[in-house]
């Protein structure tokens, strides 16, 4: 089955529809975000609170630079995890 033109930063579902992803405003509280490069491996937490409570957590990585080795936003992932047992609903 053909599926079309796919956006590699969004989860699709068993139909192929998009889902849609997780905002900076659902991590706010209670989680970290980290942006890990692939190229070099190299991983740092960064501030998320800059961008909009309804901006797509994915989305950032396109407007990062890695520190390492100067790779851009294709080759840098977001990575979120709970802050230390520290979870509100």
């Amino acid at each position: 089955m053909r599926w079309g033109r796919r956006n590699p930063r969004r989860y699709y579902d068993r139909e192929g529809r998009e889902q849609p992803p997780a905002t900076v405003g659902s991590v706010l509280d209670c989680y970290k975000v980290q942006a890990c490069c692939e190229t070099c491996v190299h991983c740092s937490d960064i501030d998320h609170t800059r961008w909009p409570a309804a901006y797509p957590l994915p989305d950032i990585a396109l407007h990062l630079l890695c520190t390492g080795c100067g790779a851009k936003g294709d080759r840098i992932s977001v990575q979120v995890s709970r802050r230390d047992g520290a979870f509100r609903p």
